[in-house]
């Protein structure tokens, strides 16, 4: 089978990352996809114990005045957290590999200032 079983067993390790991230990730909902989908913070903490704790971990530290860098490998998580923070009412910048140079720098530095 050459390779074949380790390329499956990748697979299943990339689903499974994504399950353990947040449900929503796993199944393509239409909350990443929709802009006009509303967003029910609760039930997005509800749905995933990383999130819940993310949730309460922001909370404390956005009402501290800190700023927070969150780092994901995966572009559907960062959309998820993207309608999240949206939801929050929080600022933030998103930077991935989709954002020009230009811009990232201008996201950098706005978030260093």
């Amino acid at each position: 089978r050459g390779g074949t079983g380790n390329a499956s067993l990748s697979n299943i390790l990339a689903e499974l990352k994504k399950i353990c991230n947040h449900p929503a990730v796993f199944h393509n909902a239409a909350l990443l996809h929709d802009p006009q989908q509303p967003v029910d913070v609760e039930a997005l903490c509800r749905q995933s114990s990383k999130m819940a704790v993310l949730d309460a971990l922001l909370g404390r530290l956005i009402a501290g005045g800190h700023r927070v860098l969150v780092f994901s490998q995966s572009v559907r998580m960062l959309d998820l957290l993207g309608r999240y923070v949206e939801a929050r009412g929080w600022p933030h910048q998103r930077i991935d590999g989709s954002v020009p140079g230009d811009e990232r720098r201008r996201a950098i530095d706005q978030f260093n200032a």
